[in-house]
């Protein structure tokens, strides 16, 4: 675990208008609750920037498994968006950090457990 390390969640294309794909706007609809899904998404992120400072990789975002590891891309999958294509609706998708496909366009293959690789990492680290 590096925790000198820095993340960032960049909040200008996520407030983008719609239709970026990944501004939340673009999945607003009449029946969403805007707070709600703004707020979710945010901690979505957040917890995909902390699971690299936990060490792990970004894992394959177009198969059936959604994690919070999920490189970018699927931004439905990873805002929890769900069946009707809106966010902040009683269909939302809770995703978690779980067992997924490394993503082979960053060099890596294999099956990564960001649950138990987070654990793992939180539990060892040297204390001061």
């Amino acid at each position: 675990m590096e925790t000198e390390d820095s993340a960032l969640v960049l909040l200008d294309r996520l407030s983008a208008p719609a239709p970026i794909a990944a501004s939340v706007n673009t999945y607003l609809g009449p029946g969403s609750d805007r707070v709600r899904f703004v707020g979710r998404t945010l901690a979505t992120l957040i917890s995909h920037e902390m699971g690299h400072m936990f060490g792990n990789f970004h894992t394959e975002p177009f198969n059936s498994t959604v994690t919070l590891s999920d490189q970018g891309g699927n931004r439905t999958g990873l805002y929890g968006v769900g069946a009707d294509g809106f966010g902040g609706t009683p269909d939302y998708v809770d995703v978690d950090f779980g067992e997924d496909v490394l993503v082979a366009n960053e060099g890596w293959s294999g099956l990564q457990d960001s649950l138990s690789t987070i654990a793992f990492s939180v539990t060892s680290a040297p204390r001061s």
